[in-house]
């Protein structure tokens, strides 16, 4: 899972998601809100951090304002859900940007004004968004998980296939955050990418979608996925 709290020399950082409803925030003032609070536990007291949202996040309209992090060799490491980008910063005020792009997609679908719940379902369902970032600390890469979208049918479930969108794929990246491949997973009813982890042995997602036939409501299941070995004109698979 995503690193929502972090505790690092007596600090906890905790993220700052967006108050209130967002669609009323003018587009103009994405970049002044941060998205980090710094709790310091040994003299007691609390600010909110410099780093905000990319200053053109909302340039074509206002996409899901949500991240996800990782914390490695004391650099937190950001996806947002609508940048191709990742940024790294070790004080929230100094920021590194690195491309760890998709090969499956480049723009950027935005919602409809004021659309109805089904309309705002059937838009993240079918819209290619980063979704999650984990840091592999066996293996020094990172796997950005990225739903590539899905075509939703007349009388499909909205909210499951929101919540676990069946064509994902794992971007892995190295150390120095270069990309090193990238592997799909296409119309998956198997697994549900936003609960995973890693071990020494590998990287394990849950295979415990409702749609999977082997599905016990009763039993929590795991895949295990393993880094392969990569040459320099190839790409590694999980």
């Amino acid at each position: 899972m995503s690193v929502n709290f972090i505790f690092h020399k007596d600090k906890l950082y905790l993220i700052a998601p967006l108050e209130g409803n967002w669609n009323l925030i003018a587009k103009k003032d994405i970049s002044k809100r941060r998205i980090c609070f710094e709790i310091d536990t040994a003299n007691f007291y609390g600010r909110f951090l410099e780093f905000t949202y990319p200053k053109d996040y909302w340039r074509n309209g206002r996409i899901e304002p949500v991240f996800s992090r990782a914390f490695v060799n004391n650099n937190f490491v950001y996806s947002f859900f609508g940048d191709h980008h990742i940024y790294v910063t070790s004080d929230h005020v100094n920021i590194k940007r690195y491309l760890a792009q998709s090969t499956y997609f480049t723009e950027f679908v935005y919602p409809p004004k004021n659309p109805s719940m089904d309309e705002y379902l059937t838009y993240f369902s079918e819209t290619p968004a980063y979704i999650n970032l984990l840091h592999d600390r066996y293996r020094d890469v990172y796997y950005r998980f990225t739903s590539l979208g899905t075509h939703v049918k007349e009388g499909e479930n909205l909210q499951k296939i929101a919540g676990n969108p069946p064509n994902v794929s794992i971007i892995i990246l190295d150390s120095n955050f270069n990309k090193i491949g990238e592997t799909v997973f296409n119309g998956s009813a198997e697994y549900v990418f936003k609960n995973s982890f890693i071990l020494e042995d590998g990287l394990y997602i849950s295979s415990g979608h409702p749609d999977n036939k082997k599905y016990d409501e009763n039993t929590l299941t795991f895949t295990q996925f393993q880094l392969l070995d990569y040459e320099k004109d190839s790409l590694p698979a999980i």
